[in-house]
């Protein structure tokens, strides 16, 4: 039987560990093409935020999310009273509900608007969900002036062309209209965001319609080139698109801007932030809406522009005419920080109504 090697004595070890220092730096030139270099370089610290595009898988929780989305489309109804300029009706005049006798036509009209709405508590019966206070809003009265009077008097002088009168409004959940009407439980026109809440038939299982189960963030934490996901229902589509944080933590309240383009329906989609450190999302915001100038044009009157026409000379009677010019690329979002306050203002609210916030 072969007997074994003498083990190596503490001074044998010594030197075999000097050796094998000394190598170290010749090891890559020794092995030739058949051994790879590692570079490492230092990245110095991670924002809270990541600044750009995510590089872990995200596709799960972001339709996990969508199952916390829904869109919504508000309705109002109104009844239009137009009056012929003789008929001198001033706006201080509908004050009495006689004056619209004086009318010479009356029809009934619908006005529509949609948007999107996050579930932010699920009870047995019901659920509250949060969105914009535009996306439920009209106004009760709305009011058309005369053309001519609107150029040459002042607003208290106007004669008034129309009027259209609020008779009634009502929501629902465009994805589930099955559950019938929604109820606006609060609503802030300055932080522009709304309370809704959907009662739930007993037919509707405990696992439909779950609240958000992402965490809510800190937007103040956003910084200048933070990277966000944005989902809704812009036109009525399920989408997720991206934009990038510009004047963040603008107004001490955690407002930011971004370079989203937002359609219409966009307004109340989530934005959600991810995590510098465990890629993991978070929620910091709603969508609101674009940035817009309004702009004065001189417009004909009376005039029916046809092809050919760019020649003709008009001598017809001019007014101005205000028009909204959206700024795409600039866009507006309502905080994290916003949404938690307007919450924990109506948190015993909501609790008497069986809704948990404890999350937010």
């Amino acid at each position: 039987m072969a007997s074994l090697p003498p083990r190596p004595t503490r001074l044998q070890r010594a030197w075999a560990a000097v050796l094998l220092a000394l190598l170290m730096p010749a090891l890559p030139a020794l092995l030739g093409g058949c051994g790879s270099r590692v570079l490492l370089v230092d990245q110095g610290p991670q924002a809270y935020y990541q600044t750009a595009f995510p590089v872990r898988d995200t596709s799960r929780e972001l339709e996990r999310t969508f199952r916390s989305l829904h869109r919504v489309v508000y309705t109002a109804e109104y009844e239009t009273f137009y009056f012929t300029p003789d008929a001198g009706v001033m706006e201080s005049d509908l004050e009495d509900p006689a004056v619209l006798e004086r009318a010479v036509e009356q029809f009934t009209e619908l006005d529509s608007k949609a948007g999107t709405a996050v579930v932010v508590a699920r009870a047995e019966a019901a659920m509250a969900l949060v969105t914009n206070d535009h996306v439920v809003h009209f106004p009760p009265v709305r009011i058309l002036h005369l053309d001519d009077d609107a150029l040459r008097l002042p607003r208290g002088q106007r004669r008034v062309a129309s009027v259209s009168i609020r008779r009634g409004e009502w929501g629902v959940l465009a994805d589930n209209p099955e559950l019938g009407t929604f109820a606006v439980l609060a609503r802030d026109p300055v932080t522009d965001l709304a309370i809704l809440e959907v009662s739930l038939p007993e037919w509707v299982p405990p696992t439909a319609f779950p609240r958000l189960g992402l965490p809510s963030g800190d937007p103040g934490r956003l910084s200048w080139g933070s990277f966000v996901y944005v989902l809704g229902y812009p036109s009525g589509y399920a989408m997720v698109t991206r934009a990038i944080v510009s004047d963040p933590d603008r107004d001490l309240r955690g407002g930011f801007l971004t370079d989203g383009l937002w359609n219409e329906g966009i307004s109340g989609g989530v934005l959600l932030a991810v995590r510098g450190d465990t890629g993991a999302l978070e929620w910091v915001g709603v969508a609101r809406a674009g940035a817009g100038t309004r702009e004065v044009r001189l417009q004909p009157g009376g005039f029916d522009f046809l092809e050919g026409d760019e020649g003709v000379l008009y001598e017809g009677p001019i007014f101005a005419e205000s028009t909204l010019r959206i700024q795409y690329g600039i866009t507006l979002s309502v905080s994290m920080t916003l949404i938690r306050s307007f919450l924990d203002e109506h948190r015993t609210l909501l609790q008497r109504r069986g809704h948990d916030l404890r999350r937010y």
